[in-house]
């Protein structure tokens, strides 16, 4: 049976409409590959607003001056409450590559308690904490550009090694050449990826995913790979089985179009497929799919 359909399009589409909903622009020479890529950067360098439960690293220390920030922040992290305003203001560019995040995985944090123009107060020190889907972890407050010390991840390994255990590496003794600070955020702007010792036989990988030869974030880039052909995936699966879905249509009473069209739908759910002319809409692949 003849079909209309091209969910790659789509997806684009899609894309599209999420970057400049959220406040970013879409070029007119803009590669389906330059959207993809932005869109799971954007999302990286965001943290999307979910109650977290926060953890403390038992060596956190905070300026007294900046203890009732920090205090908010917290309380915006348990009540799910947006903290784009306590972002680096680079989170208005849509090309910006976080070394730090991008390496590590670790995201910082201004501390300042006013939002003016969108922004909180911007501070010298800074909360550095790793952001995950139900909790955050505080590592500690430091100051502006600690962006390589080599403490955060020894922090987090100390405190929750659990955490962070799969980015360990497993047999190996130690490095050869343990880098410095400086060595690191040397070698992070010649995109060269470096590989963290915090104790003997104790060796740590990218916890952030690493970054490529050109500075850019291995993650995202995998990321908008892997839902490419997830979507090339699903058309797949509709051409070769589209007499179960009109089966499943009729099955409702309704009647697809002449020349039956589907589309991609991404909502909270997951993907889905709709057949445009019933109406119809197929779960395909929901997001607790991975």
């Amino acid at each position: 049976m003849e079909i209309e359909i091209d969910l790659s399009g789509d997806w684009i589409e899609y894309l599209r409409s999420e970057i400049t909903t959220a406040g970013y622009s879409v070029g007119a020479t803009d590669s389906p590959d330059d959207l993809s890529y932005k869109f799971f950067n954007i999302r990286k360098r965001r943290v999307h607003p979910l109650r977290r439960s926060v953890h403390e690293s038992s060596r956190i220390s905070c300026p007294q001056e900046h203890q009732s920030g920090y205090a908010a922040l917290k309380s915006k992290f348990n009540n799910g409450e947006d903290v784009t305003p306590h972002l680096s203001k680079t989170i208005l560019s849509d090309n910006y590559e976080d070394y730090l995040l991008n390496d590590w995985g670790i995201h910082h944090f201004h501390l300042g308690e006013n939002i003016s123009n969108g922004f909180a107060g911007r501070t010298g020190p800074l909360l550095f904490a790793l952001v995950a889907n139900s909790d955050v972890y505080c590592i500690d407050v430091k100051a502006h550009g600690a962006w390589s010390e080599q403490e955060l991840i020894r922090t987090l390994h100390e405190e929750w090694p659990e955490v962070i255990a799969n980015y360990r590496i497993n047999g190996v003794l130690g490095l050869a050449h343990q880098p410095t600070n400086e060595d690191i955020a040397k070698l992070r702007k010649a995109g060269v990826q470096t590989m963290v010792q915090v104790d003997e036989g104790v060796v740590y990988g990218p916890i952030g995913g690493g970054y490529s030869t050109a500075g850019t974030s291995v993650q995202s880039q995998m990321l908008a790979d892997r839902y490419h052909r997830l979507v090339r995936d699903i058309e797949k699966h509709v051409k070769e089985n589209t007499d179960m879905f009109i089966e499943k249509i009729r099955e409702h009473g309704l009647e697809p179009e002449n020349k039956p069209h589907f589309q991609l739908l991404v909502d909270e759910k997951g993907f889905h497929v709709v057949e445009v002319g019933s109406r119809v809409a197929f779960l395909v692949h929901p997001h607790d799919q991975g």
